[in-house]
């Protein structure tokens, strides 16, 4: 079974690429988005979609993925190079988690569901499916499992049609805003985006990357004026959220309480 994520960067058709990555959270459950923006690919990415052949990767396409956590499915977006939306691809997905750098990925169950802008659903990758389950990869509950979540996924999307495209549009404006500013700037990296638009680029703002028993150096609320920092080592992580634009928040082993600046590796 596959695991896959956001990373786009090492792919084989990619020369050049920017990524950025949101996290948000609806009716309880958190959503990982990220926008991918190919400046430049080397080989366009072409699939069959019933019977038509559809572009899904070129030069200045944009591809949108979000990961719902607790949830069985993926969902990424194909958007082209003038911003018309392509299709929906849905992966149907065993677990949908955060890997060991706080990144969102999946367990790929093989089969996908896609939903084009006309309307036109369609089932890939049965096949892998099936092969899976001959092959012992995967049990007959697992191939139940991924057979009833596809039809569900089939079965509801006419009735979210207009809210697909109304997220997919949000999302576009706000990842443009990012790519528009890193193309400008020649920066090539995944950074993250946080609930309020904040660029995370940096360990000391990312939760995974803080434990306790790491030398660090924070900043007090009395110093946060003058910059001054605070050396020692972490006992406790105080910040609940995966990630915070001015510094995960630790308690240090003396007592002391503020915001990591710089890792001491």
């Amino acid at each position: 079974m596959k695991i896959k994520g956001i990373a786009r960067k090492d792919w084989y058709r990619i020369d050049k690429s920017y990524t950025k990555l949101a996290k948000t959270k609806f009716e309880d459950t958190e959503f990982y988005v990220a926008g991918t923006y190919f400046e430049k690919v080397n080989q366009k990415k072409i699939i069959k979609v019933g019977n038509k052949d559809v572009c899904i990767l070129d030069d200045r396409y944009i591809w949108i993925t979000i990961i719902p956590l607790g949830k069985h499915y993926a969902i990424t977006i194909n958007i082209d190079e003038v911003g018309n939306i392509i299709q929906w691809y849905f992966d149907v997905t065993l677990q949908n988690y955060l890997d060991e750098r706080g990144l969102p990925c999946f367990r790929d169950l093989y089969i996908d569901v896609t939903y084009d802008i006309s309307g036109e659903i369609n089932f890939l990758d049965e096949d892998e499916l099936s092969d899976a389950l001959e092959s012992g990869d995967i049990t007959q509950d697992i191939y139940n499992f991924a057979i009833k979540e596809a039809n569900y996924i089939k079965e509801m999307l006419p009735s979210y049609r207009e809210q697909l495209i109304k997220v997919a549009r949000r999302w576009l404006e706000l990842f443009n805003r990012y790519f528009e500013k890193d193309i400008k700037n020649e920066k090539e990296k995944i950074d993250l985006v946080d609930n309020h638009g904040n660029i995370i680029n940096k360990k000391n703002q990312v939760r995974s990357y803080i434990v306790p028993g790491m030398r660090v150096k924070i900043v007090l609320k009395k110093d946060q004026k003058t910059g001054i920092l605070t050396e020692g080592i972490v006992a406790r992580i105080l910040t609940n959220s995966q990630m915070h634009h001015r510094g995960i928040k630790v308690m240090l082993e003396d007592g002391s309480v503020g915001r990591v600046q710089e890792i001491i590796e």
